[in-house]
């Protein structure tokens, strides 16, 4: 599917809950002590090729790199095994969204550190940014977008951005939205192309500095 074809997307992008490292909620946390010299061990949280194995994966290096440590990446199956690692303490450190982890945040079972997105979480204000830590340029979230076939007319395009609009604008639905950590984003057609080449475009040179080929 071409970027033309997508610009005939639904215009509807819902930002996710921004990856974010947690850390199991013990009583010697990262904050009170100096990182150890040991490597830090990133959890993937999803099957190898998954969208947040990819963004760990690009985004893990810089801040290795800005800590003066060395992340390895330890593939798991699936969140949960990877989360119930991250609980009992047998890793010491995970990238996932604060969706996927948000109910362990606020039960106090793990510890978000910062969150890698230019603002704040609105559900974990007390969390900082990459940014005020010290770790410049550290931006990457998951989003999800509603898209329909490339010739679907836009009379219909418009009719389903409206209705969906309303949908995601209900308390009920918003509520759910706010318990997980997601943050809705709601646009046009064109606004939802707009944000796609641009994340095209930034992903793209973040990939070819990597060296990064498919396989």
């Amino acid at each position: 599917m071409s970027m033309q074809r997508l610009a005939i997307a639904l215009g509807l992008a819902m930002l996710a809950a921004t990856p974010a490292p947690v850390y199991p909620q013990q009583k010697s946390a990262p904050a009170s002590q100096p990182y150890p010299a040991r490597p830090i061990r990133l959890i993937i949280p999803y099957s190898p090729g998954g969208a947040s194995d990819n963004i760990a994966r690009l985004v893990m290096p810089r801040l290795g790199e800005a800590l003066g440590q060395t992340i390895v990446h330890v593939p798991y199956k699936s969140i949960a095994p990877a989360v119930t690692d991250l609980i009992g303490g047998q890793i010491p450190i995970a990238f996932p969204g604060t969706a996927t982890v948000g109910g362990h945040i606020r039960a106090g079972r793990v510890r978000l550190l910062a969150v890698a997105a230019k603002q704040r979480s609105p559900a974990f204000p007390d969390a900082p940014t990459f940014e005020e830590g010290g770790v410049p340029g550290m931006v990457a979230a998951n989003w999800y977008g509603i898209m329909g076939p490339a010739r679907l007319p836009r009379p219909i395009v418009d009719r389903l951005n409206a209705e969906l609009h309303k949908v995601v604008r209900m308390r009920e639905v918003q509520e759910r939205f706010d318990a997980s950590g997601i943050e809705t984003l709601l646009n046009t057609p064109e606004e939802f192309r707009t944000m796609l080449e641009s994340e095209t475009l930034r992903w793209g040179k973040v990939v070819k500095a990597a060296g990064i080929k498919p396989e």
